[in-house]
């Protein structure tokens, strides 16, 4: 989701689509950003290294929205009649292109981190006498 979301944003950025497919996309980006985060956290906030990527993700979520709309602001609103791009909106754009790519990073490193450690932590929750071997 996120890759097409970059994928999405680029191509509005460089004029090749309209704004409307990257901000629709980004309300499904942050409800599954926010699902998966908030899941990890109920069910795995004991385990730190599944516990912090996922407060990163939540937490750079919240600024990326605040970064697109202002960076939107700037591009359509304000700058749209600029004959070269202002300082603002540079400045917008590049922060909202690097916390999205941050993003993508964290929830790389939250994938990894999930199947890496909680594997382990549901074995340790399933009590010693309920484990039966079961034949192949």
């Amino acid at each position: 989701m996120l890759y097409v979301q970059l994928f999405l944003g680029a191509m509005f950025r460089h004029k090749g689509m309209s704004w409307w497919p990257h901000v629709l996309n980004a309300a499904v980006v942050a409800v599954v950003l926010s699902w998966t985060a908030i899941r990890a956290l109920t069910q795995y906030s004991r385990i730190e290294a599944v516990r912090r990527p996922a407060i990163t993700m939540l937490s750079l979520m919240i600024a990326q929205l605040g970064l697109g709309f202002l960076a939107f602001q700037t591009r359509l609103a304000w700058g749209h009649d600029a004959i070269q791009p202002e300082l603002p909106m540079v400045i917008s754009t590049v922060a909202h292109v690097a916390v999205g790519d941050l993003l993508l990073a964290t929830a790389v490193i939250l994938s990894i981190q999930v199947w890496r450690y909680v594997p382990v932590a549901f074995q340790e929750r399933i009590p010693d006498r309920e484990r039966k071997p079961v034949a192949a």
